[in-house]
C-alpha cells in the first residue's frame, strides 16, 4: 500500500488513516478493530490483498496512534484461491466434486428443513461406458464425459446441483420437488439430453444412462445416507438393463449384506498374511540418485487376484480395520529397509502413508517409537506421508506431529493441492517435503492452470525451505517442465512402476547405472 506523499508530509494520522480507508474493500470491518492487537487480510479496490498486521500504539498506557504493518499476498491469495477451486472440482469437467457436492447437498438439507420443503438426489451411471474406453481411448472417453456433462448441466436450473464424483458417475440434486409425477418429468427430461448421438472424432456415440433417485426426507436426511440410498436405486436400474431410472426402496438395502461379507475377507486377510508391499522408487533429480523408496499397500485375494488399496481402504477406515492394517504396513516397511541396510544396500528413507484414524485412536508417537525401536531402523530412514485434509482435521493432530519430529523422522504432505488448501498451516506445522499430486503432473503441457500452480508450489516451497517431489511423472516432456521449475525430487512410471520386495532389490543392485528412461524398458 503506497500512500502519496503529499499526504504522509502533512503528518496527519487522521488524513493517513482516511486515505487507508478509501483504498479498502470493506472499511468498517478494518475498523471495528481498531482497539485491538490483530492479524488481518485486507482487500483493496485494485485487487491488492494485504495482510495488515495491527497493534495499539501506547504511551504512557494510553492509546495515542496505531501501528500498522502491510505484507503484500496478492499471489499467495491467487495460489490458495486456485488450490480451493483444485480441491472443490472435477478437473476434467469442470464441475463440482464430491467435496463441492457435499457441501452444497449439507446446505440443501438445512434449507429444506427450515422451510419443510423436499428435494430429490439423482445418481447417474453411464450404461457401458467401460466400452467406450476400452474399444476407443481414454481421450476418447473423457471427451464423451465432458460433453455429457455439458448436456446435463443445460437440462438442470441454476438452483439445482450437478457434480461428478468419478469415472462415470454423476450427481445432481433437485431442488423444489412437489411431487412424483413432477419429478418423473424432470428426470425424463434429464435422460432426453442422451437421445441425441456424441460427435467423438470421426464417430457418433450413442450413450445412455441408468439414474437411481433418492428423496429428502423420505429416504434419508443426511449426505450419506442420500447418496448410499441413490446409488442402490441406480444398481437396481443397471440391473433393468439399463437406459432407465428407479426409486429407492427399504428392500435395496439387502446390498448392504456383500458389504458384510467383505469386511469378513478383511479380517481374514489381516488373520492369514493376505496383504504384501510394493514399493516405488523416488528420486533426486539434481544428483540422479535414488533418495527413498514409497511403500504401497496390496491385498493378494484368493478368488479376484490383486487388489489396490482403493478396493478396500474405504471398507478398511469405516470399519475401524484401518488401524491394524496401517500398523502392518509401518512394521513391514521399516522391517525390510533395515534387511536391505544390512544386506549392504546404500541407507534410503521408505515412506508410509498415515491416516487421521491413526492419529485419533491411538499414541501415533508412541507406536513410531517401538516401531523404529523392534525393527532396529534409524528414525532418519522413515517417512510419514499424510494428507492435507488430515493435517487440518484438528489441532491434536498438529501438536501429534510436532511431537513426532522430535523423534527426527521426515514429515511429508501427500497429494497436496487435493485437499483444503490453506497455505497458512505450512508456517505452523514442522514438514519437510510436499508431494505434488500427480493429477497436476498429468496436465502439463496441456490447457490448464496446472503448470502455473506447479511453478508456485515450487517457488513457495522454497522460500518455506521445504523440500518438493513430484509424483505420477509418466513422459520425458513432464521430467524436463519439473528439471527446469528446479522440482527436487520425482517419482512415477517413466522411472519405475512398484515394485515388489525383491524386485526393488534387483533394482537397488543395478541402479548405480541409472539414467533416465532406461527403467522405461522394463515396465509393465
Amino acid at each position: 500500500l503506497q500512500i502519496p506523499d503529499a499526504i504522509l508530509k502533512t503528518e496527519s494520522e487522521a488524513e493517513i488513516l482516511k486515505y487507508i480507508r478509501s483504498q479498502l474493500e470493506t472499511p468498517a470491518a478494518f475498523y471495528a478493530k481498531s482497539d485491538e492487537m490483530h492479524i488481518d487480510v485486507i482487500k483493496l479496490k485494485t485487487g491488492t490483498v494485504l495482510e495488515c498486521y495491527s497493534q495499539p500504539h501506547k504511551l504512557n498506557d494510553k492509546i495515542i496512534g496505531r501501528i500498522l504493518d502491510f505484507h503484500d499476498i496478492t499471489e499467495r491469495d491467487k495460489l490458495e484461491n486456485r488450490l480451493i477451486y483444485q480441491a472443490t472440482h472435477d478437473t476434467l469437467t469442470g464441475l463440482g466434486n464430491r467435496v463441492d457436492l457435499i457441501e452444497k447437498m449439507q446446505t440443501a438439507i438445512k434449507t429444506a428443513e427450515k422451510n419443510n420443503s423436499h428435494f430429490a438426489v439423482l445418481f447417474l451411471d453411464f450404461d457401458r461406458f467401460k466400452l467406450v474406453n476400452d474399444s476407443l481411448s481414454h481421450v476418447a472417453g473423457d471427451e464423451l464425459l465432458r460433453s455429457a456433462a455439458s448436456r446435463l448441466q443445460a437440462e438442470i436450473s441454476k438452483e439445482d446441483i450437478l457434480a461428478r464424483l468419478g469415472g462415470d458417475e454423476f450427481v445432481i440434486v433437485l431442488t423444489n420437488v412437489h411431487n412424483k409425477k413432477t419429478l418423473s418429468a424432470k428426470v425424463k427430461k434429464v435422460m432426453s439430453a442422451f437421445q441425441q448421438p456424441f460427435d467423438i472424432g470421426e464417430r457418433k456415440l450413442t450413450l445412455t444412462v441408468s439414474i437411481g433417485i433418492s428423496l429428502y426426507p423420505k429416504d434419508g436426511t443426511t449426505v450419506d445416507i442420500l447418496l448410499r440410498n441413490a446409488d442402490a436405486a441406480m444398481y437396481l436400474a443397471k440391473g433393468h438393463k439399463g437406459n432407465n431410472f428407479q426409486f429407492y426402496v427399504p428392500e435395496m438395502n439387502l446390498r448392504s449384506l456383500a458389504e458384510l461379507d467383505q469386511e469378513t475377507e478383511l479380517r481374514e486377510a489381516i488373520a492369514k498374511g493376505e496383504f504384501f508391499l510394493c514399493y516405488q522408487p523416488e528420486f533426486d533429480l539434481v544428483n540422479e540418485k535414488l533418495v527413498a523408496v514409497e511403500a504401497l499397500l496390496r491385498w493378494q485375494h484368493p478368488t479376484k487376484g490383486v487388489l489396490l488399496p482403493i478396493d478396500f481402504i474405504p471398507l478398511a477406515e469405516e470399519t475401524g480395520l484401518i488401524i491394524p492394517i496401517s500398523e502392518w504396513v509401518m512394521k513391514t516397511a521399516c522391517e525390510q529397509n533395515k534387511f536391505w541396510q544390512d544386506a549392504g544396500f546404500e541407507p534410503i528413507r521408505v515412506a508410509v502413508n498415515i491416516t487421521a484414524q491413526q492419529f485419533k485412536l491411538q499414541n501415533l508417537t508412541k507406536k513410531v517409537r517401538e516401531v523404529l525401536s523392534e525393527t532396529g531402523l534409524k528414525p532418519e530412514y522413515l517417512e510419514l506421508e499424510l494428507t492435507e485434509n488430515v493435517l487440518l482435521s484438528s489441532a491434536d493432530i498438529i501438536n501429534t506431529i510436532q511431537e513426532l519430529k522430535t523423534l527426527n523422522i521426515t514429515i511429508a504432505v501427500d497429494d497436496f493441492g487435493t485437499g483444503y488448501s490453506s497455505l497458512s498451516y505450512l508456517h505452523k506445522i514442522p514438514l519437510d517435503r510436499l508431494k505434488i499430486d500427480a493429477s497436476f503432473i498429468q496436465h502439463i503441457q496441456s490447457a490448464s492452470d496446472d503448470e502455473v500452480i506447479i511453478r508456485a508450489v515450487i517457488a513457495m516451497a522454497k522460500s518455506l525451505n521445504l523440500e518438493v517431489i513430484a509424483e505420477g511423472v509418466e513422459t520425458l516432456d513432464q521430467l524436463n517442465f519439473l528439471k527446469k521449475y528446479e522440482c527436487g525430487d520425482v517419482q512415477g512410471f517413466y522411472f519405475s512402476k512398484p515394485l515388489t520386495a525383491q524386485e526393488l532389490e534387483i533394482f537397488l543392485k543395478n541402479y548405480r547405472n541409472f539414467k533416465y528412461g532406461m527403467i522405461m524398458e522394463s515396465k509393465e
